[in-house]
């Protein structure tokens, strides 16, 4: 069999003198699945820490820290990812509405009166992917 558009480098023609067998098929397609596999593997959540400014450090200790740093409180441990990523992955929205209106346990604002809006996302953004000792 002959495809005449195909020409190896030097200009000549390519022949093939018989059609690929199904195990060499196999093969290919079992190379080309592994390969779909492992860069689907590789597109899993990307794991960051944030590195916060020290206004958020301070409110975090001043405010947070009562509660997201004992687990007897039942809320959520600063730095526990997959506790984090069940709330975050709901949305940030979601997020500030609990932290505006208080949830279970926490009272509305989490007591911080003068904390804004950006600064209730750091510190949800810090709690969530900052470094602390478990």
């Amino acid at each position: 069999m002959v495809f005449p558009n195909l020409l190896s480098s030097g200009g000549t023609r390519i022949h093939f003198t018989q059609l690929p067998t199904f195990p060499a098929c196999a093969a290919l397609l079992g190379v080309v699945l592994l390969g779909a596999v492992l860069l689907v593997a590789g597109c899993e959540k990307e794991t960051t820490t944030f590195i916060p400014t020290p206004g958020t450090v301070e409110q975090y200790q001043r405010y947070c820290s009562v509660c997201h740093s004992d687990k007897r409180t039942g809320a959520p441990l600063a730095g526990d990812r997959q506790a984090w990523d069940e709330r975050v992955d709901k949305g940030m929205q979601i997020m500030m509405t609990s932290t505006i209106e208080g949830m279970g346990n926490m009272p509305p604002l989490g007591l911080c009166f003068e904390c804004s809006r950006d600064e209730f996302e750091a510190l949800i953004n810090y709690m969530h992917a900052g470094d602390f000792e478990q």
